[in-house]
């Protein structure tokens, strides 16, 4: 297999360079304090509020203004209490001193925390803690500028003397820009295709120019290879050797709103990638043999994106490995946070909805991240297991593949994209884990006669069920599989076998790097989709993972708090926490009740502590990948199949068109993907398989049938086009009572429609928590019309699952409509629904007026006009005018349409 080295460079590009060497031997000896007053130039920020990310104490402490006056968070001075010892929650009763974080997996997991005897790691240990790095190399070898030729071509020393990046960011992320920046910069072309560390020179598209220059590889080895990825818990010097895993190099960056972008001589990785011109189109697929008939092989967008071209690859067969988890929040994956944090300005009331300081570092797949692309907007086109998964597998809508409900086979007729790459490159092929599409059978281990759907090795495929632990005893049998640790430990034979062997995740993980392993070994190329069961429940870990976060307090999300007290009201599609009735005076005291119990406590720790198992295998497979010296050949995706909101808006687990349940992690890297790519196109799930086989180079796709589009050239290019910008994605209930559908735009518009409610417009742009509804909003008129009409079509196109159970839907809010927010009244707080007081409507005028379809009966509430803007009945979109033929069949027509159908008291 080729393949290609990265070169990692480091370049100190900053003008106040004697300004600053002045100004730390002026502060040597100063309290290591920060300014509790001082506000960072050109931004809201605080000393704290950039101490604990990295990024930002890369962007801001080069400046002269944040380096005198956050000298704690940037570093100017630290270090251990050398008295300080504490104990950790291993029980070995052995006390450690600071010099136990000498790797970073331990600073990550114990400067954040408590130790086992009640302290606080991080005071004591300040310096190992990285709570005190300074962000600028103040050695007299540091150079303002390195050229090409004086970089090194070959592997760096354990003790590189090369001084920090210049920091990257992801364009489209929001930045405000410090005054004082510095007002020169030094060429920055670095030596070779960088994976992660993006050159100076702008390019729109990568060009297949490979570069000669000499090259470093890093490998798996902690002590000679290049940070990689960001961390938000540095290590304790700006050296390009890391210790234990992989994180990113300290840098500075002069234009901190700003991506550098990639050379046009170099290839985003270290692969050239291939040139989008001079190249077929991609053919339309022919329809498969399933019934019912698919829908044509596009969904609507606002703007019909054209299928981007291709031309021959120089590496025609890359391998791929695809992680998918269940049930994963995207808030938990701190690339994702992140990218929040810069998007919505730093208000951590936004993004840390849990608390301030509860959040997790994912330092591994934050290296997918970081070394590829990372969308913000995908979607799964259902938040349910089985029709999420049938869509990954098919690029079709759940519908039409049999498994639209959960437990529901697919249909044995289709071809999915593993299929495809085995006959049209001959890949070896292999599933792990969760397959959930092969009906009842649970835990039905292995694939079926003539459902093995294009996956060859089969013998860790498991059709259903949430096992925690797996052993094998003897190769030539089957997996024997343990719902909890207690079942696990009365069977295994071995008293003194180690949990982390048997455990779930680790379990699917290792065998996923054996098959790996033995095809590199046979020179084969492959296909691996590891599916991991976790963080969906039971929320039980293996050791260390069960206790990491047993001392973090979690809060419900203030969204939950504000849905419960209907101010505002969640949607009628929307049910929150499983709890008794409770009076809304109550609110706070219930939620605060329910937040100090041990079931949401234990809840949210170990589902934090099940994200970070999973991180720590995604790492294992990522440096696998590095040692075999194929990471460069091979794509590595990394998603979820649904999302879970975690308490957001009073509600656990998924089924709803919130964010944090439909929108799902997605992030790939790999040959033609360059770094730091943030991809802002909406995406869904039936988008996966057409895009995939493209960037692997397979673009003959007879006998599929794909509703998702070939995304693959958004992935590749930094830049949008017109049609990507306002491309919209579809998402739907498709539960025994599916109550919903929605339209997502690109740029951040959500229209949900229910089965029998009012329409939903989200401005994610103005709030993300998603609690208001601007359907009505002058403003967003001209997005909603957009949406509803694509909403519309999409509806009949798709058979979307809602027309099952009604014909009629609104698209925009009737004029004859109770406010569903709660009212206060003579000092108690009323509810539309609970009216029983009709002397209400008639005497209190803002009664009348918050509940205009409960008092219509007694007074003239209701307004003797027609709605404006569109309703949706019998496959038709329309105005009263356009649909005054329905008031007799359909009641919705008539209170939409209260003149044309003579409705008026």
């Amino acid at each position: 297999m080729i393949t290609r080295s990265r070169a990692l460079t480091a370049l100190l590009a900053f003008t106040s360079y004697s300004q600053l060497a002045r100004a730390q031997t002026k502060e040597a000896h100063v309290e290591c304090t920060n300014n509790s007053e001082f506000i960072i130039p050109g931004t809201e920020l605080t000393c704290e509020d950039i101490r604990w990310y990295e990024q930002s104490r890369v962007e801001y402490c080069g400046l002269v203004d944040v380096h005198l006056n956050c000298r704690l968070s940037c570093g100017v001075c630290c270090s251990d209490d050398e008295n300080f010892t504490f104990q950790t929650w291993d029980g070995d009763g052995i006390s450690k001193t600071c010099d136990w974080l000498d790797e970073d997996f331990k600073k990550e997991e114990w400067c954040r925390g408590i130790s086992a005897d009640g302290k606080i790691i991080r005071n004591g240990c300040k310096k190992s803690c990285n709570m005190c790095r300074p962000y600028i190399n103040l050695a007299p070898s540091a150079t303002p500028s390195v050229t090409a030729s004086e970089l090194p071509s070959s592997k760096p020393s354990s003790s590189p003397t090369t001084v920090p990046t210049k920091s990257a960011h992801p364009s489209s992320l929001p930045s405000s820009k410090p005054s004082g920046s510095p007002t020169s910069e030094p060429s920055l072309k670095p030596s070779s295709s960088p994976t992660s560390l993006p050159s100076s020179s702008p390019s729109a598209r990568p060009t297949s120019t490979p570069s000669n220059s000499p090259t470093l590889r890093p490998t798996s080895s902690p002590s000679d290879a290049p940070s990689m990825v960001p961390s938000d818990i540095p290590s304790d010097s700006p050296s390009m050797v890391p210790s234990g895993e992989p994180s990113m190099l300290p840098t500075i960056s002069q234009e901190p709103s700003s991506l550098p972008t990639f050379s046009p001589s170099k290839s985003p990785t270290s692969k050239p990638s291939p040139s989008p011109s001079n190249s077929p189109s991609l053919k339309p697929s022919p329809s498969p043999s399933v019934k019912p008939s698919p829908s044509p092989s596009r969904i609507p967008t606002a703007t019909p994106t054209a299928s981007p071209s291709h031309s021959p690859s120089d590496f025609p067969t890359p391998n791929l490995v695809v992680i998918m988890t269940d049930e994963h929040n995207m808030r938990t994956i701190s690339a994702y946070r992140y990218y929040l944090l810069r998007k919505y300005k730093w208000d951590r009331s936004i993004v840390d909805v849990w608390g301030d300081d509860v959040f997790l570092s994912t330092r591994n797949l934050d290296r997918i991240a970081y070394g590829g692309a990372i969308c913000e907007n995908f979607y799964t086109v259902a938040p349910l297991c089985t029709p999420s998964r049938a869509s990954f597998m098919t690029g079709m809508y759940p519908q039409f593949t049999g498994a639209d409900l959960n437990h529901s086979p697919m249909y044995t007729s289709l071809k999915t994209f593993s299929q495809i790459l085995q006959e049209q490159k001959g890949y070896k092929t292999a599933y792990l884990g969760k397959w959930h599409l092969d009906g009842d059978d649970k835990p039905g281990w292995n694939a079926p006669t003539g459902k093995d759907f294009g996956w060859d090795f089969n013998k860790y495929r498991f059709n259903r069920g949430h096992w925690k632990y797996f052993s094998e005893w003897n190769s030539n049998f089957r997996v024997r599989e343990y719902v909890s640790k207690e079942e696990w430990m009365r069977n295994e034979p071995n008293p003194n076998k180690n949990d982390k062997e048997d455990f779930a995740t680790d379990f699917l993980s290792d065998r996923a790097i054996n098959f790996i392993r033995n095809k590199v070994e046979n020179d084969q190329h492959f296909a691996v989709f590891l599916s991991i069961s976790d963080p969906h429940d039971p929320n039980e870990n293996r050791s260390y993972f069960d206790k990491l976060f047993q001392d973090q307090y979690f809060k419900v999300p203030e969204t939950a708090n504000a849905n419960m007290k209907r101010d505002p009201a969640p949607p009628a599609w929307m049910t929150t926490f499983d709890v008794e009735e409770f009076d809304l005076d109550n609110v706070d005291q219930a939620v605060l009740e329910y937040e100090q119990g041990d079931q949401w406590q234990n809840f949210l720790q170990q589902y934090f502590g099940m994200v970070k198992c999973i991180d720590k295998n995604v790492g294992k497979i990522l440096d696998t990948l590095e040692e075999l010296g194929i990471d460069d050949d091979t794509y590595v995706v990394f998603t979820s199949d649904h999302g879970d909101l975690l308490g957001e808006h009073g509600r656990r687990n998924k089924g709803q068109p919130y964010e944090m349940s439909a929108g799902i992690p997605f992030m790939i890297k790999g040959p033609k993907i360059p770094g730091y790519n943030v991809v802002n196109t909406a995406m869904a799930s039936v988008d996966f398989a057409p895009t995939i086989l493209s960037l692997m180079n397979v673009f003959n796709t007879e006998g599929a049938t794909f509703h998702g589009q070939d995304m693959s050239e958004r992935l590749i290019s930094e830049t949008p086009t017109a049609d990507e910008e306002n491309r919209i994605i579809f998402s739907m209930d498709t539960g025994n009572s599916p109550t919903w559908a929605m339209a997502m735009h690109t740029k951040g518009y959500k229209l949900v429609v229910g089965k029998h409610s009012i329409p939903y417009l989200f401005d994610l742009n103005k709030d993300f928590n998603e609690l208001n509804n601007y359907i009505d909003s002058p403003e967003h008129q001209e997005i909603k019309v957009e949406l509803q009409k694509a909403l519309g079509e999409a509806l009949v196109k798709y058979n979307i699952p809602m027309l099952t159970r009604v014909s009629d839907i609104f698209l925009e809010k009737s004029l004859c409509t109770d406010n569903e927010n709660v009212l206060e009244v003579n000092g108690d707080k009323l509810l539309c629904k609970n009216l029983f007081a009709t002397a209400l409507c008639i005497y209190n005028q803002d009664v009348a007026n918050h509940c205009k379809e409960t008092c219509s009966t007694k007074v003239n509430s209701c307004p003797c006009e027609d709605s404006p803007g569109l309703i949706f009945v019998d496959g038709i979109v329309g105005t009263c005018e356009e649909v005054s033929d329905k008031c007799s069949s359909s009641a919705k027509v008539r209170k939409f349409c209260r003149k044309s159908c003579n409705q008026c008291l």
